[in-house]
């Protein structure tokens, strides 16, 4: 701190030119020159046979609660799988179809 009428021996540092602010914060994204793209690897993979909860609540943009409530009604089925539940595609595809239809 600078003591008023005496000039400072050291150079005030919090005042930075903008050319050191601008290259403390520039930083150069690194990318792999090797690495293939995510498109490509999503090409190579086959479709899901099953969804999960969450990711049938995002493809039906629903919530978790009316996704639960269509399957206790027996409006979409499931399979558990390890102690979880999952949705089939296809029952996703023929849901949707319905209520396309309707």
């Amino acid at each position: 701190m600078k003591t008023p009428g005496k000039p400072s021996q050291f150079k005030d540092s919090t005042a930075l030119s903008t050319e050191a602010v601008a290259a403390e914060t520039h930083r150069p994204q690194h990318r792999p020159q090797n690495r293939p793209k995510s498109s490509a690897k999503a090409a190579d993979k086959p479709e899901p046979l099953v969804a999960t909860v969450d990711e049938a609540v995002c493809m039906l943009r629903t919530c978790r609660a009316s996704l639960y409530a269509m399957m206790a009604r027996g409006e979409l089925p499931f399979v558990v799988i390890a102690g979880r539940r999952r949705i089939p595609m296809s029952a996703l595809r023929a849901l949707v179809g319905e209520q396309e239809a309707a």
